[in-house]
């Protein structure tokens, strides 16, 4: 390969070969670029975004009960239901608009990544995760099948 030397030097600091790396990451975004990648690599990132932010709205939203009288000194009282709705209804919408053509290799590339983290999901069974208190001290976090319990 042409410059070879440079591209297989190990840096001292990093301990890696800061030059490949940089050139690995130039000619993957060319490629990205050129070869229309561009708007899936965007629709992708988009739908991980949004299902980052919506998954966690949800979920506190399902188990609202169990804290809503722990809540902070800032909140929206009343309107909190409604807004949580909206931003869930507003997740999925882009979401869905995000994997519609010509985006859809987009959708493919989710559903690829989802679904066989779902079945090791349904395969391992749930998991409930304990979390130290600050009074005792401990600084681990345990992650316990729910049937050891």
């Amino acid at each position: 390969m042409p410059l070879s030397n440079l591209w297989s030097k190990v840096s001292v600091t990093h301990k890696t070969p800061v030059a490949a790396l940089w050139l690995a990451a130039a000619m993957a975004f060319a490629a990205m670029v050129y070869s229309g990648a561009y708007s899936v690599v965007t629709s992708i990132s988009v739908v991980g975004f949004y299902l980052s932010y919506g998954i966690p709205v949800y979920l506190g939203w399902r188990k609202k009960s169990g804290w809503i009288a722990s809540r902070g000194p800032w909140h929206l009282g009343n309107f909190s239901n409604a807004i949580n709705v909206l931003a869930i209804l507003w997740t999925v919408f882009i979401c869905v608009i995000m994997v519609m053509p010509p985006n859809t290799r987009a959708g493919w590339g989710i559903v690829a990544v989802i679904a066989p983290l779902y079945g090791l999901h349904l395969l391992h069974g749930k998991y409930t995760i304990h979390q130290h208190s600050l009074e005792s001290g401990h600084g681990k976090v345990s992650i316990v099948p729910e049937s050891d319990q």
